[in-house]
């Protein structure tokens, strides 16, 4: 480590033990506002934490979590979204309920505005006000957000980072090290690259440094955006040549896979969905893992529905899954041929599987990037050059 930058972060270690941040208007405090309206995102319920960071958010959010189930009678906060709109403030206070937002599995979210859905009695029936309109998550705030099991940043959201402020007081490398040790440990832990110091290593206290969504990808900070992973060949005991997908779904940790191959005239499509262990899957609100009966029961009651670059492809009907030895779920799809070459060119392959029955955070629905299909295609399928 080079002295200027040991210099810097050593001034800056010192000023978030201190706890000295860029004075806001009140303490960090919660309340719930209305689900987010994507379609792409898991939308239940949502806390917005606004204000200043302080030693004890922590507790302050275990007191609130603590009345909500005493008024609700909910128990799990597995996926409850807690957003932010705070400029900082104590950066103990903000590793402190990170870490209590991991324990709680909470997922954490930072977008450009929070609004609020109110029954007007119209024929819409809702209204729409604006709860916060230029949130930001910055400083300290940073650290608190990272401690979501599922991160998700807005493309338009203010992050933050910049080098606190503090007194002119010197702290020596050493412990300087070890703070910035256990910080990068902390985001480590929580699958967020180290490099986040960076950013704020060389930001004077009195400037922002907003990130880009690149550095807020690249870091790992957000961490919901879709992986997509490349088809390849796979040869079955029979002798079947298939293609074969398979990706986790980054809300859910659930995977969803396909299979593309022929047998005899037909054109098959098996679609394989593989469960989180042990997650609660029942939309009427059982903690309770249910058994792979349950699951099927709920699978057969579901319609899938295809779409091949944002255009209809095939529509399939309510049908029976299997269940097999790998703890998997399987349903087997015919393709038909006049649908192949659409199949062929197409770019994107989404997969819409709608089972009510289940709740969001199923979601074995799923978008396929084709490109690394192509080249595969003739050694699956039976066509003709001409």
């Amino acid at each position: 480590m080079s002295a200027r930058l040991t210099a810097v972060l050593t001034a800056c270690v010192f000023n978030w033990l201190l706890g000295v941040y860029p004075a806001s208007a009140a303490p960090l405090s919660f309340r719930w506002i209305s689900p987010c309206e994507e379609i792409a995102r898991i939308c239940e319920k949502r806390i917005l934490a606004s204000g200043d960071i302080e030693w004890d958010s922590a507790a302050k959010l275990r007191a609130f979590i603590q009345d909500a189930q005493s008024r609700s009678g909910v128990s799990r906060w597995r996926g409850v979204e807690l957003c932010f709109d705070s400029p900082g403030g104590d950066l103990e206070g903000a590793l402190r309920l990170g870490e209590a937002i991991r324990s709680l599995a909470m997922d954490t979210c930072a977008e450009s505005q929070y609004v609020e859905l109110l029954a007007n009695g119209s024929a819409a029936g809702t209204a729409t006000i604006v709860v916060s309109t230029r949130p930001i998550c910055a400083s300290a705030c940073v650290f608190a957000l990272a401690g979501g099991v599922h991160r998700a940043v807005s493309k338009t959201a203010r992050i933050g980072m910049h080098r606190f402020a503090g007194e002119n007081q010197e702290l020596g490398e050493s412990r300087a090290q070890l703070t910035m040790t256990r910080i990068a440990q902390y985001l480590e832990r929580n699958g967020v690259q180290r490099r986040l110091l960076d950013s704020a290593a060389e930001v004077p206290n009195s400037k922002m440094r907003y990130l880009t969504p690149r550095e807020i990808a690249d870091t790992n900070l957000d961490n919901t955006t879709q992986v997509y992973e490349d088809w390849k060949l796979h040869v079955w005991q029979d002798g079947t040549v298939y293609a074969h997908v398979e990706q986790r779904n980054p809300l859910t940790d659930h995977w969803t896979g396909l299979a593309l191959y022929q047998r005899g005239n037909l054109v098959c499509l098996n679609v394989v969905v593989q469960l989180l262990s042990g997650a609660p899957l029942l939309s009427a609100g059982d903690d309770a893992a249910p058994s792979p009966e349950t699951v099927l029961s709920a699978l057969a009651a579901a319609d899938i529905w295809m779409r091949l670059d944002d255009e209809d492809f095939i529509d399939f009907g309510k049908a029976p899954w299997i269940y097999g030895p790998d703890r998997a779920f399987m349903r087997k799809l015919q393709i038909p041929k006049s649908k192949l070459k659409a199949l062929q060119t197409a770019n994107m392959l989404e997969v819409w599987i709608t089972a009510p029955q289940l709740n969001q955070h199923l979601n074995p629905s799923m978008a396929f990037r084709l490109e690394s299909l192509r080249p595969l295609v003739r050694a699956v399928l039976k066509i003709s050059d001409r």
